[in-house]
């Protein structure tokens, strides 16, 4: 597949996945208006719309200005498939085990684990953000589900922390 439509195709899934999150709010207004109903609904749509607007950026300039003779030879094109399999069972490998640890060590530090290594096995080498990212993510995620979820969180830090903040 050469790459214009490669790209063309990338925009529809996108444009696909935008339609589907719309009509998926719409249909949770429709079943009920009530702020308890949508509070996690409607964030959480308006923040994927985002990621995707984000997407849809990074894709056009690539469907503009490609040629329809820019593509990456075979040998190249089976050493990607080769790397891209190996991280997406690395990655369901570490979501297995991030959801296995959640019970001994906290969700919060689960999740600033998770997060972290994610970054490192995708190739991010920054110290700064392997440990601020997931620090910062892993402490707002944490307080969210804390305030918004009815029953307690296992937590390992954040619960006393802010309970001595209190």
């Amino acid at each position: 597949m050469n790459r214009i439509r490669q790209n063309a195709a990338e925009l529809l899934l996108v444009l696909l996945m935008a339609v589907i999150i719309i009509w998926y709010m719409m249909d949770a207004y429709a079943a009920s208006s009530k702020v308890a109903n949508l509070l996690l609904i409607v964030p959480l749509g308006v923040i994927s719309l985002g990621f995707l607007v984000g997407i849809v950026i990074q894709i056009l300039p690539g469907l503009l200005k490609a040629e329809k003779g820019d593509t990456p030879t075979e040998s190249k094109k089976e050493e990607q498939t080769k790397e891209n399999a190996k991280k997406i069972f690395l990655a369901m490998g570490l979501l297995a085990l991030y959801v296995l640890i959640i019970p001994s060590v906290g969700f919060d530090i689960a999740t600033f684990l998770f997060i972290g290594v994610m970054l490192f096995v995708q190739g991010e080498r920054k110290w700064t953000w392997l440990i601020g990212f997931p620090l910062i993510f892993s402490f707002l995620v944490s307080q969210f589900f804390s305030a918004m979820i009815p029953y307690p969180m296992p937590m390992a830090i954040q619960q006393e922390w802010i309970t001595g903040l209190i």
